[in-house]
């Protein structure tokens, strides 16, 4: 369990750096297009938004490879894996990184080392974020 938290970490990290040096390449991009130089004001418009903090981001359960977005309620993986509507049980970004640490602590008690999988389920008629172990114990939860 520690080892893939380890690798989570790891790999987050990775991805939000990758993800400012697209940003970074992006703003060069509009600066020279506009024919200002990047470091300048101008460059980054009006009112330059930074990326949100590592703290209030989380990466995607099912893909590992996108941070998800939320937008009126709805949580969303820019990749079109993971879509929730986390407004009708008034849930948050927050919380559903909480259900996902729990998930983990509880698989983690179960002395189990397999890796957990994440995926999208038709359960009783709504999309669900369930989870399961890749080694074939009996650890099965609905996240959201």
């Amino acid at each position: 369990m520690l080892q893939e938290l380890d690798q989570l970490e790891a790999f987050e990290s990775a991805a939000l750096e990758a993800a400012v040096a697209e940003r970074e390449a992006l703003v060069a991009a509009a600066a020279a297009a506009a024919g200002a130089s990047p470091e300048s004001p101008a460059a980054a418009g009006p009112h330059p938004r930074p990326p949100p903090p590592a703290a209030q981001q989380l990466l995607c359960p099912v893909c590992m490879g996108a941070f998800l977005l939320q937008r009126a309620g709805v949580v969303v993986c820019p990749r079109g894996c993971l879509q929730l509507n986390l407004a009708a049980e008034s849930l948050s970004l927050g919380d559903l990184r909480a259900r996902l640490e729990q998930v983990y602590e509880e698989h983690r008690a179960t002395g189990c080392g397999g890796s957990l999988v994440f995926r999208m389920e038709d359960l009783f008629g709504s999309r669900s974020l369930t989870s399961s172990c890749a080694a074939g114990c009996p650890h099965y939860r609905v996240v959201a």
